[in-house]
């Protein structure tokens, strides 16, 4: 604002949406890495190697719509670049993201969550009596 650009959320209701959904993803991503690194100590050392690709092409420094038209196939794969084009699309006015998807997001966030609990309670007895 201080630039003079206009810095007012274009829709605040589905902003919010999407960034309860990345809660939800987040945490079920977390607690499925978590259980299976309790186990697997090799896991924690892959994991730590695969975020670092995956951060890269979220989408954090670049817009889907920068990428060369051949790549956008494999980078739409993560759903961490789906998240933020549609954090994108509901913040500015003038952002328009026709290949991020709202079924993708909701996909991997109940995908997520419900393989993240499922391990932690199949598993549960076992995961307290490692710590």
């Amino acid at each position: 604002m201080a630039l003079g650009f206009d810095a007012a959320i274009r829709d605040f209701l589905w902003l919010t949406l999407i960034l309860l959904l990345l809660v939800g993803f987040s945490f079920g991503f977390g607690l499925v890495c978590a259980v299976i690194g309790i186990f697997s100590e090799n896991f924690k050392k892959v994991i730590g190697i695969l975020m670092r690709p995956l951060f890269f092409t979220s989408g954090i420094f670049f817009a889907v719509s920068m990428m060369p038209e051949k790549y956008r196939g494999v980078l739409l794969l993560n759903p961490l670049l789906h998240f933020l084009e549609l954090i994108r699309v509901h913040y500015f006015e003038t952002f328009r993201s026709p290949d991020a998807s709202y079924l993708y997001i909701i996909f991997w966030t109940v995908g997520c969550g419900y393989t993240g609990l499922w391990l932690y309670f199949r598993l549960k007895h076992r995961v307290v009596m490692s710590s």
